[in-house]
């Protein structure tokens, strides 16, 4: 949820899509690619807002509990999404409900105090499937 706490402050994923995509919330249907589509949707509203270009992302946060069977869908959005060849990609697999914490730890850490000196506008993308 949006909230002061947690720092967000947008959330990019409506009633709409999951409506269009019920297997993205129903555990017993294949939902892979119906989580592409989504995150697909969610990203380009967020970067839509956001105003700038999908290349200025210097970072991309991954985050699945799907596994092996995710291998390459970082790689996938980084295209789909038309990020730089470059972005730095970093992947949180297996790690269930906790992924999503820690996938917003790391892109705090990456963008308060990893690079606040020698890269100041770092911006990280995090997708959740």
């Amino acid at each position: 949820m949006e909230g002061q706490k947690s720092g967000i402050e947008s959330i990019h994923l409506d009633e709409e899509l999951i409506h269009t995509h019920p297997q993205i919330i129903d555990k017993y249907l294949p939902s892979l690619e119906a989580h592409l589509v989504s995150v697909e949707f969610a990203v380009r509203k967020a970067i839509a807002e956001w105003g700038r270009s999908a290349t200025d992302i210097t970072h991309l946060i991954f985050s699945t509990y799907f596994g092996c069977r995710a291998l390459s869908m970082d790689l996938q959005l980084v295209t789909l999404l038309g990020l730089h060849p470059s972005v730095s990609r970093i992947i949180l697999s297996t790690h269930g409900c906790s992924g999503s914490g820690r996938a917003l730890q790391l892109a705090k850490e990456i963008a308060e105090n990893i690079y606040t000196y020698r890269q100041p506008s770092i911006k990280a993308l995090l997708d959740f499937s």
